[in-house]
């Protein structure tokens, strides 16, 4: 908000799905989230189609979530687990293990927001 205003009026809705995944795919920000983006995207479709998770988790792309030497990039909601230099090859993983089982890919874990450092470091064995 800018200063001064006391909230914006925006519409909400309730969440539909367990898990919100943003692919951060901003070319023109970062060649790299251009290149890396749009593969951990159709993986990550791929996986949700193949698993039957379509009411499960919704996948979005996005831009500039930061970091962009961290690409491929990855969101996810409602935990706000942040994971960097994905590629398609990890997906399976990440379905298997944080999607499934809720267990953190710690090689490609990049924290989680509203944690403080030591409470993150708690996750990583």
């Amino acid at each position: 908000m800018l200063r001064g205003e006391t909230g914006w009026n925006l519409p909400t809705k309730p969440l539909t799905h367990k898990h919100h995944l943003f692919v951060c795919s901003h070319k023109a920000r970062d060649i790299r989230c251009g290149e890396c983006g749009p593969k951990v995207y159709e993986a990550i479709l791929k996986e949700i189609t193949e698993r039957k998770l379509k009411n499960e988790v919704e996948i979005a792309q996005c831009s500039h979530v930061g970091g962009h030497e961290y690409a491929g990039n990855l969101l996810c909601y409602p935990n706000g687990d942040w994971f960097g230099r994905l590629t398609a090859e990890d997906i399976p993983s990440l379905f298997d293990e944080y999607i499934s089982k809720g267990k953190i890919l710690t090689t490609k874990w990049r924290g989680r927001m509203g944690l403080s450092k030591t409470e993150q470091d708690a996750f990583i064995p």
